[in-house]
Parts: structure tokens; C-alpha cells; sequence
């Protein structure tokens, strides 16, 4: 099987990538992950052999939707309704978060992960596979992509109903959710997101890419709690 291929049965529907490892995962159910080479230009060489350098990893039983990285962690969604946690030194599995319809995004933060299937939005903590909160019907239909803030702090989903709701996450006795705005500026679902402050960028499968500045929609929120 050659990852790279691009046909309808092996498609790739979900990448991450950081300066040590890049991992891939798509329609056969496989995360194919190669590992920086040294002295390599383009860090990762995409046709080694060398086990050293490339591996696979199999247990999902549906196609990969999306894939996360963190220091010491890989994180991987599918539809077959689980987030599978992983050691990305050893390669086991540490940890299956069960959902109660397909996955179809994920973001992690610290000890917590935030993931996104069917209509519902969750935040697990990563260690324990404990639910902590869970925001249902987050969307019209399906909720498809996540963003979060470097703090954590804020949440961000988009769905199938063409809307971006933005959260505010506390985590002080017990994790809280709370939605603090709503913006609807596309009319097909939201199939990413991706925040780097103040910037909010959207795209969607009505063939545009939405931008805003978020601290319009904080203020947005704060005015509408004075009036």
C-alpha cells in the first residue's frame, strides 16, 4: 500500500505534522507516520523504507477524519465513533474515547481534547478517557470542525449549518462550557477552522474562505450582556 496514492478507496482525509513527526490518515483506516530524517531538507522522507523512519498503526475499523499531534501523543478520529490516543514513542494505543456517532474533528489542549461528532461537541481529559463536558446539538446537523485558542480558553465550531459558535472554556471546579457568540457568514457547512489571535478563518463548501477579528465578536458578546 503506497500512502501518497490518491484514488477513492485509499484517500487521505486527514494530516499533522510538527518538527520531529508527520502522520497521515485517510479511507483504509491506517495512520502512516514518518519520523524526521536528519540531514534530510525536506525533514521527512516520504518513500523510506526504514522502519525507523515509517510505521503504520491500525486499530480504527472506519476511515480517519481527522488526526492531532502533541508532544508526546497522536490523536486520531474516524467514523468508525472513536478518538484513539497514542504514544507516538512507543506507538500503543493508551487510550479510546467512545462516541455516539462519527467523529469528525478533534483539537487538543494540554490534558484535555476537544472533539466534534455528529451534532455534539465534547471536551475529554486525555489521561483518564473521562467525559468532562458535552455541548449537544452544537449545530443543525453535523458539527465538523474545531479550532481552539492557545489558552484553551476559547472553543470554536463550525457545522452543516454554515455557523462558527465560539465558547468560553473554564475549567475551575469542573469544566464549564458556555457559548459566547455566533456568527453565520457562510450558507454550506463548515468544513475548517484555524485561529491564530485575533484571526478566525473559515472555509467552507460554499467556495469561500471567512475572516474575522474575534475581539469583534468578545465585544459583541460583552455589549449584549449590558443590554
Amino acid at each position: 500500500h503506497d500512502p501518497r496514492r490518491g484514488d477513492a478507496q485509499r484517500a487521505i482525509r486527514a494530516v499533522a505534522a510538527d518538527a520531529r513527526l508527520l502522520v497521515a490518515g485517510g479511507t483504509d483506516g491506517f495512520i502512516h507516520g514518518w519520523r524526521t530524517e536528519d540531514g534530510n531538507p525536506h525533514l521527512f522522507d516520504l518513500k523510506a523504507q526504514n522502519q525507523n523512519l515509517e510505521f503504520r498503526l491500525w486499530e480504527h475499523e472506519g476511515p480517519i477524519t481527522c488526526a492531532a499531534l502533541d508532544f508526546t501523543r497522536i490523536y486520531s478520529g474516524s467514523w468508525d465513533m472513536t478518538v484513539r490516543i497514542w504514544d507516538r514513542s512507543t506507538l500503543k494505543c493508551l487510550n479510546v474515547l467512545v462516541h455516539s456517532d462519527w467523529v469528525w474533528s478533534l483539537v487538543p489542549h494540554e490534558s484535555t481534547v476537544a472533539t466534534a461528532a455528529g451534532s455534539d461537541v465534547y471536551i475529554w481529559d486525555i489521561n483518564t478517557g473521562m467525559q468532562l463536558a458535552v455541548i449537544n446539538n452544537a449545530h443543525v446537523g453535523n458539527s465538523y470542525s474545531l479550532a481552539r485558542s492557545h489558552t484553551g480558553k476559547l472553543l470554536f465550531t463550525g457545522g452543516e449549518d454554515g455557523a462558527i459558535h465560539m465558547f468560553e472554556v473554564t475549567t475551575n471546579l469542573g469544566c464549564k462550557v458556555q457559548k459566547i457568540a455566533k456568527w453565520i457568514p457562510h450558507t454550506g457547512p463548515v468544513f475548517s477552522l484555524a485561529f491564530e489571535f485575533p484571526w478566525l478563518v473559515s472555509a467552507s463548501s460554499d467556495g469561500k474562505l471567512s475572516l474575522i477579528d474575534v475581539r469583534k465578536l468578545l465585544k459583541m458578546s460583552r455589549d449584549s450582556l449590558t443590554k
